[in-house]
């Protein structure tokens, strides 16, 4: 698998990496995720921090994880590990060189990654993570593919989306407001992993730690 990576302007600064991990990282990758889409593991929005509307509702019915909550030693979990390369090897360098206000992103010094899973009938309204300065999503899906629809879309730019296919990462600056669309599985026997995975990294500046 070649990766192929794309730092685009349009509709807003952003990077696309199609065919980001290897095969082996994928093998690790997905060992944990197994793990973790077993019963009583994953939780509800009201457990992860999913967001209100202004009716108090959840924007969002999917389950997640906070993984840095579950593991103080980061090395113990295989998706914490694989991940970091998103920071280790220098590819948001191309973003910050082809749009300069964008330097900080050379500089953070703190994330939170979540692991969430969508399953049939699942979505999140549209929203942005203000608190941090820039999303890195990481997608993954069985093959072959058994949903359709969990595109991450992006309201204020039309119709401006990303298909979030298999082994695919895209980095956004957090004030970008984006959603996903509802996901459907047609079978009516599907598995309980023929979902929708993706790997949220939401990184920033804890100024307190700066010295």
């Amino acid at each position: 698998m070649k990766k192929k990576i794309q730092v685009l302007g349009d509709p807003f600064p952003h990077i696309i990496v199609k065919n980001f991990y290897t095969q082996e990282e994928l093998e690790l990758i997905w060992e944990e995720l197994t793990f973790l889409n077993k019963p009583g593991k994953l939780q509800g929005p009201e457990g992860f921090h999913g967001g209100s509307n202004d009716f108090g509702q959840y924007k969002t019915n999917h389950k997640a994880l906070t993984l840095d909550y579950c593991y103080p030693n980061k090395k113990i979990s295989n998706i914490l590990t694989v991940t970091q390369k998103i920071f280790d090897l220098g590819f948001l360098n191309l973003l910050s060189s082809e749009f300069p206000q964008f330097k900080r992103i050379l500089h953070t010094n703190y994330s939170f990654t979540k692991v969430r899973y969508y399953d049939h009938g699942t979505y999140y309204e549209p929203h942005e993570d203000i608190t941090f300065e820039f999303i890195a999503f990481s997608y993954f899906h069985k093959e072959p593919k058994m949903f359709s629809g969990g595109e991450l879309y992006f309201p204020e730019y039309g119709d401006y989306k990303f298909d979030c296919e298999n082994n695919s990462v895209i980095v956004t600056p957090s004030y970008i407001k984006h959603g996903v669309s509802p996901v459907k599985i047609e079978q009516s026997d599907y598995r309980l992993d023929d979902g929708r995975y993706a790997i949220t990294h939401l990184f920033g500046h804890n100024h307190q730690e700066v010295k």
